[in-house]
């Protein structure tokens, strides 16, 4: 007989003041594995990315590296993706792999503009940029409803998803960017779902401060961001998907 306690509370951002917390206590099968979503063996990090388990639970707890989430706020229902605001200034989604400050970006950390910063500075150790459409599915239950946390105040989360132009998803491209949120330009291509917003040409369905260069086929390779406003990327757990024998969210 195995008895496994988990107690793992989110820290969330003060625009949006709710608390997140997941009390699991495990006996001889107790907990039901329908409360959170089936592993899924295709969704792996990027290279070189440390798994989550392998790391402190407490640094890894939110996802994000400023240790608040501005959406996905629930551990309990989204315990392997989070909303991470913040800015950068290294350009890109699709080569950031390794982080540039040492983690130093996010709205609520030393460094809200991201100066020195790439895209994989707001994600917290153990997490990784979300690759794209498939995992951010297999990772947020299949939508993107809880990427905002406030209807009302627009935000878009960047993931590393590009395509081949047309508001396409696809692999290889880095035409548009693709994300979730409540700024942005609707996806209309079964090829994107879940995710629901894209930045459309330049980024101009976005708006600053995402700044996308002046090539209408790259804003993908492009893009930076030098402010927290506006959202920021999607981070997603590095390894297989928790479940109630996982040691920790």
């Amino acid at each position: 007989m195995v008895l496994a306690l988990q107690l793992a509370v989110a820290p969330v951002s003060p625009r949006a003041p709710a608390l997140s917390a997941v009390l699991c206590l495990a006996l001889a099968g107790a907990c039901s594995p329908s409360a959170l979503p089936e592993a899924d063996p295709d969704a792996a990090p990027p290279a070189g990315e440390p798994d989550a388990s392998a790391v402190d639970p407490a640094a890894a707890r939110s996802g994000c590296a400023d240790g608040m989430r501005d959406g996905f706020l629930s551990i309990e229902a989204s315990p392997d993706i989070a909303a991470c605001a913040g800015g950068w200034s290294e350009p890109g989604l699709l080569t950031s792999i390794e982080p540039a400050c040492a983690r130093a970006a996010g709205d609520d950390g030393d460094n809200p503009s991201g100066e020195g910063c790439n895209v994989a500075d707001l994600c917290a150790e153990g997490w990784h940029v979300c690759v794209g459409a498939a995992e951010v599915g297999a990772r947020s239950g299949g939508s993107c409803a809880a990427a905002t946390a406030d209807p009302a105040v627009p935000v878009f989360f960047a993931t590393r998803q590009s395509g081949p132009g047309a508001a396409e998803c696809g692999d290889g491209g880095e035409n548009d960017l693709f994300g979730c949120g409540s700024l942005g330009a609707a996806v209309t291509q079964p090829s994107c779902a879940p995710l629901d917003r894209f930045s459309n040409d330049l980024c101009q369905a976005l708006g600053a401060p995402w700044s996308c260069g002046a090539d209408g086929t790259r804003e993908a390779r492009e893009v930076t961001k030098p402010s927290p406003e506006a959202g920021g990327v999607l981070c997603c757990r590095n390894g297989p998907l928790f479940t109630s024998t996982t040691e920790s969210p």
